[in-house]
């Protein structure tokens, strides 16, 4: 039989919740505690230990009573974690709040087991006392809601890692991403959408308070690959619905980097990029565009040639399925791209997409740091960018500069 405790999940420092239940809880409880305290410590982080730990044991009964939360009484754990120590969670507050609970019959509380074969944290989950003591400050009002941190690095499998953050690029990062989230806070970003398309817009959407910043996201252990931002909601809807977004009550435009990652790959190369449409393939039919575009972007991203034809024949079957025409194969796709493009086809099947979002995030931090300095709000869908139609001149500039700056010739742009 399976044992109960390994039905758990880790304890979520990201979780934040002003629920009166859950902040009257914490008044009460962190009254208690610093009666008893002799030592000195921060009364401000130990009280973000406490909501933490609360919040986590409301959020998890309510998702499942039979749920366990697991902490680590490790101190090294905590010591490897840079990144947690400097926002939350330091060991010497997380074992006092946990002993108090324990002490004080709070939480159910099993002691974590370390033998040669087998290994398990701690487990906590609320107790009926604490239940009571929820339902005593219950109301309807507040959220719960998890905070994103302002960068994630993600391993080689895109498992999120640790990072030192006293590390000075590092720091920089998020310093600035913080000023852009905090000048579009400073501005109302709606949609106007019409009523046909009203429901579709409000299933693709979710507006809220993590969906209203940016997140910048960097790939391979490496802060020099990928870097886009996401999570931001216009980025979630279907493309022909941006058109609706307002800024401040006003109308918007977007501005696109056309073919943006061949012209960088030219670039690369020294090279201007030919003339005409880079998605043409001398003997295709224009007509399979979209595939080649399809097709151009995988080829860009993928790590071999098997993996870019299994990505690009799921494509293929999903445009015959949508229009009825077969695309050609994607061994014929692959070459004759490096055929039309081959100064640059030794970049093609090779994961070099990720050095190049690092540079085209880098190019968007710029432009929207820049807009930001004159608390002009810009929103960024990767390769493109928005902002109030008064804006869209000294948007145009600022992406013919930045790209001038990296690759000493203008990109191609167009409002979409």
């Amino acid at each position: 039989m399976k044992n109960k405790l390994d039905y758990s999940r880790e304890l979520d420092m990201w979780i934040w919740s002003n629920k009166p239940e859950i902040v009257t809880s914490a008044d009460f409880l962190f009254s208690r505690i610093i009666k008893n305290i002799t030592k000195k410590l921060n009364k401000n982080r130990l009280k973000n230990h406490l909501k933490v730990f609360l919040t986590e044991l409301f959020v998890a009964h309510k998702q499942d009573t039979k749920l366990f939360i697991s902490f680590s009484r490790n101190k090294n754990s905590y010591r490897a974690s840079k990144r947690f120590d400097k926002v939350y969670l330091r060991y010497k507050y997380v074992t006092l709040i946990a002993d108090f609970l324990i002490d004080n019959g709070y939480v159910e509380y099993h002691k974590g087991i370390n033998f040669s074969h087998y290994a398990r944290e701690s487990r906590i989950r609320a107790s009926q006392k604490l239940l009571r003591l929820f339902r005593k400050y219950r109301s309807e009002g507040g959220i719960i809601l998890r905070r994103n941190p302002p960068i994630i690095l993600r391993d080689e499998n895109k498992k999120d890692i640790d990072f030192d953050m006293d590390n000075l690029e590092v720091k920089t990062i998020i310093k600035n991403v913080n000023k852009i989230n905090k000048c579009l806070d400073r501005h109302l970003i709606s949609a106007d959408v019409p009523w046909h398309e009203f429901a579709d817009f409000m299933l693709n959407c979710p507006i809220n308070e993590q969906t209203k910043k940016y997140v910048r996201i960097f790939n391979n252990s490496d802060f020099k690959q990928g870097g886009r931002f996401y999570f931001h909601w216009s980025q979630m809807i279907k493309s022909e619905l941006r058109k609706y977004i307002t800024i401040d009550g006003k109308s918007t435009v977007e501005l696109d980097y056309s073919c943006l990652h061949l012209s960088m790959l030219y670039g690369l190369e020294s090279l201007l990029p030919p003339a005409g449409d880079l998605y043409a393939l001398p003997g295709i039919n224009s007509c399979f565009r979209p595939v080649i575009k399809k097709a151009v972007n995988i080829a860009i991203n993928a790590n071999n040639e098997t993996s870019a034809m299994q990505a690009i024949n799921i494509e293929n079957r999903q445009f015959t399925d949508k229009t009825g025409l077969l695309p050609p194969s994607p061994k014929i796709l692959l070459e004759t791209l490096k055929e039309t493009h081959s100064p640059i086809q030794k970049y093609l099947c090779t994961g070099y997409g990720v050095r190049l979002q690092f540079l085209d995030s880098s190019a968007a931090e710029q432009i929207m740091l820049s807009l930001a300095e004159d608390d002009i709000c810009c929103l960024c869908i990767h390769d493109s960018f928005i902002v109030a139609k008064e804006y869209q001149d000294q948007l145009y500039k600022l992406m013919i500069s930045q790209f001038a700056s990296l690759f000493n010739f203008n990109p191609r742009i167009s409002i979409k």
